[in-house]
């Protein structure tokens, strides 16, 4: 499912079985804090973040343990946004006849595509 910024909701769940003692939930190697948007399951077996924003895409790690032993479950999550930040780089005054070079940013999830136009035409 195609998760967008400020509109999606995430859902996440993990299943495991035998004698679970507790349940750790990292984003990055990092342990997850629940928060206003990121919310945990009584039993802390799922979590839900509401809505998405671009900074909780990433690496999510579950680990289910006991006193002999523990479990991890990965996922990826990849927040689509954007395009923002959109700009030109260039000289802004030639002489007649120099090359001009510019070059156009954004930052956006998936990547942007880009087209260019001259007075309101397109360049091709």
């Amino acid at each position: 499912e195609v998760l967008i910024e400020g509109e999606s909701s995430a859902n996440i769940t993990s299943e495991g079985t035998g004698s679970i003692t507790s349940v750790q939930w990292m984003k990055d190697n990092s342990p997850l804090s629940p928060s206003s948007r990121i919310i945990f399951s009584s039993d802390n077996r799922s979590v839900s973040i509401s809505p998405v924003q671009r900074s909780d895409s990433g690496e999510y790690q579950c680990t289910y343990s006991n006193p002999t032993s523990s479990e991890t479950a990965n996922l990826s999550l990849i927040i689509n946004y954007g395009p923002d930040n959109v700009s030109i780089q260039g000289q802004n005054v030639v002489d007649l006849g120099v090359r001009v070079s510019l070059s156009c940013s954004a930052n956006s999830e998936p990547s942007p595509s880009f087209s260019w136009k001259f007075n309101g035409s397109d360049t091709g």
